[in-house]
């Protein structure tokens, strides 16, 4: 069980840096009459942001064939599967919010 809590808190972890860095980008694309000189290191920056961002994204890859192979093999517990469709539901409503924050800029 607390190899699940760990994975659960890793996904977490991953989703919660990948809504920051993802922020960090919009609020970089702003111009507000900006010299040249800062938007290219807002670029570089935006650049950056969007590597650290893939890099999550396969890491959370990674974690969902992981409890795949776990569920397959029967390594996960009954109950543990309440707690993932949970945590589903929570990953569903951040991703819902951010979404309609990006909308309303």
């Amino acid at each position: 069980m607390n190899s699940q809590v760990n994975i659960i808190s890793k996904f977490d972890n991953n989703v919660q840096l990948i809504l920051t860095k993802f922020n960090e980008m919009i609020e970089l694309m702003k111009l507000n009459n900006k010299d040249l000189e800062i938007q290219s290191i807002e670029s570089i920056q935006m650049n950056a942001n969007s590597q650290v961002i893939i890099r999550l994204v396969e890491e959370l890859l990674n974690l969902t064939k992981n409890l795949k192979e776990k569920w397959i093999l029967g390594q996960i517990h009954e109950n543990s599967t309440d707690i993932l469709q949970d945590n589903n539901y929570e990953l569903y409503n951040k991703l819902n919010n951010i979404l309609n924050d990006i909308t309303q800029l």
